[in-house]
């Protein structure tokens, strides 16, 4: 598959070099081609994934990853030429300078300002409750780490899912893209545990569910619990 990542950050870096090893086809999309930390990605690649403009990223690819700055984000967003089509995910944290408060939410969230920016993209949100740290080794004593998401689009989503999950994550469907709201201070609740000395960044959240029984042994638990009653 044919995967952008619009920007070369801890995140974009990791998962451009992670999805390249599983065989997809990823352009990096960047202000300057040549910065050290572009050139650091595509030598981890093995010099073989290009880099190229935010335009010219996002029309050769299908699925794009959003992964600037959040105060680059409309701008960047803004400087390609058409979203039609495309499924863009999202990872970013609107978060304050002091990395400790969110600029925006409970009414709004970064996912649907994205949203309203690029009306022609499929806009999904993943990867923005999972530390950096994690993304290479997800895996902790067997369980795997929770990656939370959230879009609108039923198909888009699935297919998100399938590259979270290709990664070594479960994917956690979240609901419709509003959701985005309460990813978002998840987000900044991991980003305060992982600054802990005592925690650190290899941290997680996840979700663990009994699921629901079935029918028949509902039926069959209440059958015993009424016997037991009745001795």
């Amino acid at each position: 598959m044919k995967i952008a990542i619009l920007g070369s950050g801890s995140v974009g870096g990791k998962l451009a070099r992670l999805w390249h090893q599983k065989g997809h086809e990823v352009i990096l999309g960047v202000r300057n081609a040549n910065s050290d930390r572009t050139q650091a990605t595509i030598k981890a690649c093995d010099s073989q994934i290009n880099a190229t403009t935010f335009d010219n990223a996002v029309a050769a690819s299908r699925i794009v990853l959003l992964a600037v700055p959040w105060e680059a984000a409309k701008e960047t967003i803004a400087s390609v030429s058409s979203w039609q089509k495309k499924i863009l995910i999202d990872c970013i944290n609107p978060l304050g300078p002091d990395f400790a408060s969110l600029q925006l939410g409970h009414f709004t969230s970064a996912a649907e300002e994205i949203a309203a920016w690029a009306p022609e993209a499929k806009v999904i949100k993943a990867f923005n409750t999972v530390t950096a740290a994690i993304l290479d080794d997800p895996d902790f004593a067997g369980v795997p780490a929770g990656n939370f998401i959230c879009g609108d689009d039923a198909n888009a989503k699935d297919k998100v899912a399938d590259l979270v999950e290709e990664l070594g994550f479960e994917a956690i469907d979240s609901g419709p893209l509003q959701n985005a709201r309460l990813l978002e201070p998840l987000a900044l609740l991991m980003i305060h545990q992982a600054q802990r000395p005592s925690i650190g960044p290899e941290m997680t959240f996840t979700m663990l569910r009994r699921r629901p029984k079935k029918r028949e042994e509902r039926e069959g638990l209440n059958k015993v619990s009424g016997g037991l009653g009745d001795a």
